[in-house]
């Protein structure tokens, strides 16, 4: 388990959430716009999204030990391709690798500590395992400030993408070493004919991706609006999303323990309604609402996720997990695809982020919606 989550650390809070932190220097650098920059993530999401595809169709024949070490092989070259860009095509290129490599880790990752763990603290480690983004969050944000008070300069992002790249190829050779993967002896079912065993499982794809849209507008241009709009300093901005970090280590754990108590359909319905509150106070731009808001989400981004990978456990055998949830993170894919490119053309014509967190406050809205119609296991079955 313990490999499976740095695995995580790495391809999430590395590969995926480091971008947010170096966006601001990115852009004014090589990129010259939030558009463009909005298409640089939409490229890491739409890799991702396709990674997903792939990764759902040969789940049955790799498996999720196997399709885990390629995915660290990914976000390897990927970061290493972002710390040499020279131009736009270069960045998009390490994006679109850390994005399939995203789709070969963290699906699988959830059938890799489903395999290892028993049914009765399978909660307590999926949480576990989506709190490795949050990790990766905390680390990269203080390395982040780190490198660029040693350089002497708050443009210095390419070295901060070689430690990272570095770190990766560590846990890839633990990886490579230390991982077997465990027989099974039930041949699982292919994930879409998995997925479609589970309750009103259409209700929990748009829920995945509403949340797709909501966390990655949030996600993607938080530390840009900290500074652009509320006016902080790069290193308050990078304070604020170190927290956003902290806090989405607790939310894994915490909610899908919660989840165990008052159920899955509640806590997903709360995550929903967070993710209309959060990105609402923003627009603020003063405190304590910032610090409330990066708080609130940073529990969604990785609470969402555990539970609702819990929920999808509850109905179909260990074995299906990865594959099942593949299937329904196609919808997640979906929504991470089509919100950057938006979210930032909203930033550029508006000349503010506050049209961007109102739209991730509405598909939070319509995130809570599809949460309220989940059926859990042992009740009334529908579709």
């Amino acid at each position: 388990m313990t490999l499976a989550v740095l695995s995580v650390v790495v391809v999430q809070g590395f590969g995926r959430f480091t971008f947010p932190l170096l966006l601001p220097a990115m852009a004014a650098e090589l990129l010259g716009s939030y558009s463009v920059a909005g298409w640089s993530a939409t490229a890491n999401l739409g890799a991702y999204f396709l990674g997903v595809l792939i990764m759902s169709a040969t789940a049955a024949r790799l498996g999720s030990f196997a399709q885990l070490k390629i995915g660290m092989v990914l976000t390897v070259f990927g970061m290493g391709a972002l710390a040499l860009a020279t131009s736009f095509a270069i960045v998009v290129l390490g994006m679109l690798l850390t994005g399939l490599a995203s789709a070969f880790v963290w699906v699988p990752a959830t059938g890799v500590v489903a395999a290892v763990v028993a049914p009765g603290r399978r909660g307590f480690a999926l949480g576990m395992q989506a709190t490795g983004a949050g990790i990766g969050i905390v680390i990269a944000s203080p390395l982040t400030a780190t490198v660029r008070n040693v350089a002497d300069n708050q443009d210095a992002w390419r070295p901060v993408w070689w430690l990272e790249a570095g770190i990766g190829l560590v846990v890839l050779v633990a990886l490579l070493v230390l991982l077997k993967p465990v027989p099974t002896r039930v041949a699982p079912r292919p994930g879409l004919t998995a997925l479609r065993s589970v309750p009103r499982w259409r209700f929990i794809a748009v829920a995945y991706m509403s949340f797709g849209v909501s966390f990655t507008l949030y996600s993607v241009f938080i530390v840009s609006a900290l500074e652009d709009d509320a006016g902080l300093s790069p290193g308050g901005a990078t304070r604020l999303y170190t927290l956003l970090g902290a806090a989405s280590m607790v939310g894994g754990v915490a909610l899908a323990k919660l989840s165990d108590f008052v159920g899955r359909r509640l806590v997903l319905f709360g995550c929903g309604a967070a993710m209309v509150v959060c990105p609402l106070l923003i627009p603020i731009g003063r405190q304590p609402w910032l610090t409330i808001s990066v708080i609130g989400f940073g529990l969604v981004l990785t609470g969402f996720g555990a539970v609702g990978a819990v929920l999808v456990s509850d109905h179909v055998q260990s074995s299906e997990i990865g594959a099942t949830l593949g299937a329904i993170v196609i919808a997640l894919g979906v929504g991470q695809f089509i919100a950057p490119p938006i979210g930032g053309r909203l930033a550029d014509v508006t000349g503010s982020f506050n049209a961007t967190f109102a739209l991730a406050a509405a598909f939070g809205l319509v995130c809570a919606g599809a949460s309220a119609w989940v059926i859990e296991r042992d009740t009334d079955h529908g579709d």
